[in-house]
């Protein structure tokens, strides 16, 4: 019995990423479909495909997350300049605020800084800024 050669096999590969069908193999690659489902087999192609497929899912959650981040930065770091421009203009008399007020802008400000007792809050709504302490 004659074996593929190793250009052969890639074609083999090549076709079946792209339609995972003994067939539509065995008829892009003119072998045999009983050629192609034994290739198929013996390569391992289902398997090598499934952890190809992770990987590249991987790559994608990767870059959307990086993208996300990238997005959201700048916003949050507007968000801390107007509060702390804030708090200066109520330290300075220029804003009159409560206490009440001023205790909210201070945990809306450790919220949007991400430090880590503000992670607890129950960010669903934005109700937890809004109750007295």
């Amino acid at each position: 019995m004659k074996s593929l050669t190793g250009r052969k096999k890639a074609a083999l590969w090549r076709a079946y990423k792209q339609k995972q069908t003994a067939n539509y193999v065995a008829v892009h690659c003119n072998v045999s479909p009983h050629t192609a489902e034994k290739y198929i087999g013996k390569l391992q192609f289902k398997t090598r495909l499934e952890k190809l497929m992770l990987k590249a899912n991987d790559f994608v959650d990767e870059d959307q997350a990086k993208s996300l981040a990238n997005t959201i930065k700048p916003i949050a770091n507007m968000r801390v300049r107007l509060l702390e421009q804030i708090l200066k203009q109520i330290k300075n008399g220029e804003l009159d605020a409560s206490i009440t007020d001023v205790d909210r802008l201070i945990r809306l400000e450790r919220y949007l800084r991400g430090e880590p007792e503000s992670r607890t809050e129950d960010i669903g709504t934005w109700k937890w800024l809004e109750d007295d302490v």
